[in-house]
C-alpha cells in the first residue's frame, strides 16, 4: 500500500484499496486524511453541507461530477444496492464540461467587466456609469442607505 496513513486510518473509502469498487460510505464515518483525492474532496463537501448520514454513497457515486447541495441524497441502505445505485446514476447525470468555445465566451465577458485595469472609471469597460443622489450616503461597508435631514444639522 501506497498510503502513508494506511495502517492507522480508519476510513472506509482509501485510494489504495483493492477492493475499492465494492466499498460504501455513510457520511458520519471517517473520511481518509490523504489529500488531493477526488473522492476524499467529495465526501469532505458532503459533510460541510451536511447530508443525512443515513445515507450511504459508493465510489461511482462519490466520482459522478454532481453538484453537492442540501438536496443530494444518496443510496438507501435497506434497497438492494445494484438496482438503487443504478437508479442513482441515472437520475444524478452529472455537470457536462464546458466547450472551448463557451469556455472563451465567459473569459472575454469577464474580462470586459472587469476591465484590463481596475483603477479606470467603468463607462470605459462599456457599463452604465451610476450618479449619487442627495440625501443619500455611503457606508463604508458600501451599503447605501437614505439619510434624513436632521433639525440639528442646521438643515
Amino acid at each position: 500500500m501506497k498510503c502513508p496513513h494506511f495502517t492507522t486510518c480508519s476510513a472506509p473509502l482509501c485510494a489504495d484499496d483493492s477492493t475499492l469498487e465494492k466499498a460504501i460510505w455513510y457520511p458520519g464515518e471517517e473520511i481518509c486524511k490523504r489529500s488531493g483525492i477526488t473522492i476524499t474532496t467529495v465526501q469532505r463537501r458532503i459533510v460541510r453541507v451536511g447530508i443525512v448520514p443515513n445515507t450511504c454513497f459508493t465510489v461511482s457515486m462519490l466520482l459522478r461530477k454532481v453538484k453537492v447541495s442540501k438536496g443530494l441524497r444518496g443510496l438507501d441502505p435497506e434497497r438492494p444496492r445494484a438496482e438503487a445505485l443504478e437508479s442513482w446514476l441515472r437520475q444524478h447525470k452529472g455537470v457536462t464540461p464546458l466547450s472551448e468555445v463557451e469556455r472563451t465566451r465567459r473569459r472575454d465577458l469577464m474580462m470586459r467587466l472587469k476591465g484590463p485595469d481596475s483603477s479606470k472609471p467603468l463607462l470605459q469597460h462599456g457599463l452604465p456609469r451610476v450618479y449619487p443622489v442627495s440625501g443619500v450616503e455611503l457606508s463604508p461597508a458600501s451599503v447605501l442607505r437614505v439619510v434624513a435631514p436632521r433639525a440639528d444639522r442646521g438643515q
